[in-house]
């Protein structure tokens, strides 16, 4: 008899489900209940079973391609070409790297610093590890040509968002001609900040995007063809690195009818504009969260002076805690007055060192005398803090831009 049950009871709850699902599908039709026909219904759980399939076999592609190095997603050498790793030759041929050591402008206290060396270290692993899942050369006669594919991907946080804003503003400042457009991928012919690569003896650089996701770029010498060029482009599989995206892009793969090289210069040209104009939007999207943030901050001076004691600033306030070893600083002349950034980065007690310490005497600081705490002064009440695109009062002009902090 219980079996009984639970079979009356499977068949009418599969019974509602079906109804219910019946109904939905007459209302997504813009149907009465009654208008859709078991015919036209039978024909949804088909379609729907279809759209279900597709879309699992393309998850699972995705996840698959996401998962291989970028440069697994480059071609295959064409006909009388080689393909290889990048090399320290290579390298040398065709990027400018900087390198500290070779710098006549930083100070061998600074080169020699322990921490300096450490990062300069981490640094050159970071590129290294980037160069070998990132780029193949491919060889032919006397082409050398660098493919890079990097896979770009969003940092949270004001992280983000300055980056974001560093990302435009050197767009800005860079240079770049529309070069071709293949698998409907736009590339442009770059240039650098201000035509910088522009002279006979630089690199040539040529860069596509698809979306925010994937970057490709290549570099070569000024003497190589743009058919060698083209001849590499055209060999990538559009339809792999589409269908490896978040969400695939329209007008984007194999298919895409070719145009003459005129056309599709123009074409290139034009969108490179609109992805000019975007990210500018994205830009100005970045400053003003970055604005709207500095108004909050403003509004809780309380959240200031939080900030101040988790980074472990000493201010003059009594009953203030300060650090063992250290004195109590003397109070600012005036309310809220900050220290200048010389005493701010004063460099420890006689006798210290170190990476900050040289810091401080390369910005014209030196070490603190005996007992006296190198401190930052609370923010005034009245403190604003500025946010400004370089061209308000407290702003230095330049690539670099320096803007104060208060009033």
């Amino acid at each position: 008899m219980s079996k009984l049950y639970l079979g009356a009871f499977v068949c009418l709850t599969a019974t509602a489900a079906v109804g219910v699902d019946y109904v939905n599908q007459s209302r997504m039709a813009g149907m009465a209940a009654v208008e859709l026909g078991p015919v036209a219904y039978l024909g949804t759980l088909k379609s729907r079973f279809v759209d279900t399939r597709s879309a699992m076999e393309a998850k699972a592609l995705r996840d698959r391609l996401r998962g291989l190095q970028p440069r697994k997603l480059l071609p295959e050498p064409p006909e009388g070409w080689t393909r290889r790793d990048y090399a320290e030759a290579d390298i040398a041929r065709l990027e400018k790297r900087y390198d500290i050591a070779g710098d006549a402008f930083v100070p061998d206290a600074l080169k020699n610093d322990p921490t300096m060396k450490m990062l300069s270290q981490m640094n050159d692993n970071a590129v290294a590890d980037a160069d070998a899942r990132e780029v193949y050369v491919y060889e032919k006669d006397d082409a050398l040509i660098a493919l890079r594919l990097k896979r770009r991907r969003d940092v949270d946080g004001m992280a983000g968002v300055g980056l974001k804003m560093v990302e435009a503003n050197l767009n800005a400042m860079s240079s770049a001609e529309g070069f071709a457009m293949v698998g409907g991928v736009a590339y442009r012919d770059n240039f650098g900040l201000f035509g910088s690569e522009r002279a006979p003896d630089s690199p040539r650089i040529i860069i596509g995007r698809l979306g925010d996701e994937l970057e490709i770029s290549l570099r070569t010498r000024a003497d190589v063809s743009d058919d060698d060029i083209l001849a590499l482009l055209t060999a990538i599989d559009y339809d792999q690195l589409n269908a490896s995206l978040e969400t695939p892009l329209a007008g984007i793969g194999n298919a895409v009818p070719t145009v003459d090289r005129e056309t599709s210069r123009a074409m290139a040209e034009a969108q490179t504009e609109r992805e000019n104009d975007a990210l500018r939007e994205r830009g100005k999207a970045a400053e003003a969260q970055l604005m709207n943030l500095a108004t909050k901050i403003n509004d809780d001076k309380s959240g200031l002076t939080a900030a101040g004691a988790a980074l472990g600033l000493v201010t003059g306030d009594a009953g203030a805690t300060v650090p063992e070893g250290m004195s109590a600083p003397k109070a600012a002349e005036a309310p809220g007055q900050a220290l200048s950034l010389q005493e701010a980065t004063a460099g420890p007690a006689s006798g210290g060192g170190g990476f900050f310490g040289s810091l401080s005497k390369l910005w014209g600081g030196g070490t603190s005398k005996p007992g006296q705490a190198s401190v930052v002064a609370k923010p005034s009440s009245k403190a604003d803090i500025k946010i400004s695109r370089g061209a308000g009062d407290g702003c230095t002009q330049g690539i670099g831009k320096r803007c104060a902090v208060g009033n």
